[in-house]
Formats: structure tokens, sequence, C-alpha cells
């Protein structure tokens, strides 16, 4: 999600490029209310645009969003490795999904990888 909460969809491949700078959250959902998932996420600076080319930008997904009624954020830096898993203990959204949520601070133009690896999360 961007600075003011919009939901976004990566451009491809889950490349992105920071249309506002601030900060962005980066959520998992558990596939169903009840369902646990592990998983590894790494975020990475992606390469540049190629001279003349036009940048791609992440759309927005949809029109709304949801956060876990359980505040809470972890950070997020380029090159870190998260564990983690969505478990029984994690916070969940009022539709009964487990959310975690990631905020990394983004500036405007940078080139952003997301890469999901889950046997449980569709990626």
């Amino acid at each position: 999600m961007d600075p003011h909460g919009r939901t976004l969809s990566p451009a491809g491949g889950g490349h992105y490029n920071i249309v506002e700078p601030g900060a962005h959250r980066l959520q998992l959902l558990a596939p169903s209310p009840g369902a646990t998932a592990g998983y590894s996420l790494t975020l990475r600076a992606a390469g540049a645009v190629a001279a003349g080319a036009a940048p791609t930008t992440p759309t927005l997904a949809r029109g709304h969003h949801q956060l876990p009624t359980t505040p809470g954020s972890q950070t997020l830096t380029l090159g870190q490795v998260v564990q983690g898993a969505l478990a029984d203990s994690t916070p969940q959204l009022p539709t009964g999904e487990r959310a975690d949520v990631y905020t990394m601070m983004g500036t405007t133009g940078q080139p952003l990888h997301a890469a999901l690896e889950s046997s449980d999360l569709d990626t």
C-alpha cells in the first residue's frame, strides 16, 4: 500500500517503482480465514529503467483495503530476508484472514522487487 493507504499490485513479477515517497506497507494474507502459511520474503533494489523506456508503475488492485484488527507492523529494509508464518498468533483482518504487515520507506522513482516464497501462498 502506498503512503495514502491505496492498495497496489506489482507491475509484473513482484517489481514496483515507487511513485510517492514515504512509508509503504507490504501485507501478506492467508488464503482463507483460519488458514496458516509459512513464507520467506525478500525486498531488493531492482534494476534501473533503461534510458528512454517508460517506467512501469503499480496499479490499484482494489478500491479499498483492510488492515489487521491488532495494530502492528515490522520494518523491512532492502536486502533483508524475513522468514515468517501466518499462524494462529498472527493478527487477523476483520474478515478472519491472518495478515503480516511490513513497512518500508520508499523514495520517488525507486525500483523494488519483492520476492515471496511459500508453498502455502499464491505467489
